[in-house]
């Protein structure tokens, strides 16, 4: 018989396994295939040039809004994120690899070990530098929409996908404080999704837009 302490951590490794019911709600599981990363509809997959999007970072009672710069370095599947106030000032300035992560700098109500790590996750997994190029993952499909559940570098991670529109319209990773959702919606409005990040458990949230061309 399985002891109290062995069920309860057995529980927690299911439940931390386990994906959203409702980002795969309604879904049938198709079973394992293999896929290569791009299937997924990565954002900025191939891109040679900088995006400038309006953010908006909510992190318990402080609000940092302004421009996120991402654009790609000469490092192979690396990005340089410079997140500026709306009179320039920087909130920080990162540089997200595969298994690389620098920070050039960053403001004090942000520069905790904690809050850079979990900066750290949520880019790479926006950006999806940790995913590999070629995986085997559990297939879900349902009224013209396929999720997948996918291996990362840190785990394991839920996508949700428009395969007729080519887009990625949602993501899930489990985690007892870092657990995130992503929802990336209004493609056709904007010329690129609208991008909502949230961390439930520790208040932080983010926004970002493509920013409007006057």
């Amino acid at each position: 018989m399985m002891r109290p302490v062995g069920w309860l951590i057995g529980l927690l490794l299911i439940t931390l396994s386990s994906c959203s019911p409702k980002l795969f709600g309604g879904m049938a599981k198709q079973g394992k295939v293999e896929i290569d990363r791009r299937e997924l509809f990565p954002l900025l997959d191939g891109c040679d040039s900088s995006l400038v999007l309006d953010t908006w970072i909510d992190f318990k009672k402080n609000r940092f809004s302004g421009q996120l710069i991402v654009a790609p370095t000469d490092s192979v599947n690396t990005y340089q994120l410079v997140f500026l106030s709306d009179l320039g000032l920087s909130f920080f300035d990162f540089e997200v690899g595969e298994k690389t992560f620098v920070v050039n700098h960053c403001i004090e109500p942000l520069q905790r070990k904690a809050v850079l790590s979990i900066f750290e996750q949520d880019f790479r997994t926006l950006l999806m530098l940790d995913v590999p190029q070629r995986f085997r993952a559990t297939k879900y499909a349902g009224d013209g929409v396929v999720g997948y559940k996918a291996p990362t570098s840190d785990g394991k991670c839920c996508y949700l996908t428009d395969p007729r529109k080519r887009q990625w319209l949602a993501a899930n990773k489990k985690g007892i404080i870092t657990a995130l959702d992503i929802r990336l919606s209004e493609y056709e409005e904007l010329g690129f999704p609208k991008i909502e990040m949230e961390h439930p458990k520790i208040g932080l949230k983010l926004l970002m837009e493509k920013m409007k061309e006057e």
